[in-house]
């Protein structure tokens, strides 16, 4: 379980984003299905859908339906994502 102040999407966003760069999951790698992550961070699917949502947007991983979201090179996005963070 995973607790932040903010808003819950956001949270999510930044625990994956850290977790991604961290090296816990490893370009190529598959990230937990999104019921998984729902229930992991204690969240409604909308929510973990928008948090995915905003990380595939700056080329961490890319989502195939039906497939799941697989990691992409951490160099990718992390620069995209830091000023993300960063203005937020």
């Amino acid at each position: 379980m995973h607790q932040s102040s903010g808003s819950t999407s956001a949270n999510i966003s930044e625990v994956l984003y850290q977790e991604i760069i961290s090296g816990k999951y490893k370009p190529g790698m598959m990230l937990p299905s999104q019921r998984d992550l729902a229930s992991q961070f204690e969240a409604s699917m909308a929510s973990e859908r928008t948090a995915l949502s905003s990380l595939a947007g700056v080329g961490l991983f890319q989502t195939k339906p039906g497939k799941g979201s697989l990691v992409l090179s951490v160099s990718t996005g992390k620069s995209h994502f830091d000023g993300w963070l960063g203005a937020a």
